[in-house]
């Protein structure tokens, strides 16, 4: 599963990409710092998934929400908050997102929920 990070911190794109790096199954296929970089990004690396930062510069994460599912209808996004989650849900799916997470809360578990799979290393001793 090829999965595009949106995030204007790059310690929290780091963070993330660090979650991820748990599943095999999960490859980072790029990063992207603001919505211009994500639209662009997501035309040339075509993703599966795009975790997408709600407040970001410019853009915010819902409108380039929009934006992506327009230009990209078969990726699925999901909104990354600082903000309650439950609250963003609806805005979050009217913008064409999956659903929303809480940034604060991103663990390999919670990660599984949403993108599938498991949250092991399939490592082999």
């Amino acid at each position: 599963m090829r999965i595009l990070i949106v995030d204007d911190n790059e310690s929290v794109r780091r963070a993330i990409r660090e979650v991820l790096i748990v599943n095999p199954s999960w490859n980072v296929c790029g990063e992207a710092a603001d919505s211009e970089d994500a639209l662009q990004k997501a035309q040339t690396l075509r993703p599966d998934i795009i975790l997408l930062d709600m407040s970001m510069p410019g853009t915010d994460g819902l409108k380039t929400a929009h934006l992506l599912k327009r230009e990209r209808p078969e990726t699925r996004i999901v909104i990354m908050s600082q903000n309650d989650a439950d609250i963003l849900s609806a805005a979050a799916r009217e913008a064409g997102a999956s659903g929303c997470i809480d940034k604060m809360m991103i663990s390999a578990e919670s990660l599984a929920s949403i993108l599938g799979g498991s949250p092991q290393r399939s490592d082999v001793d």
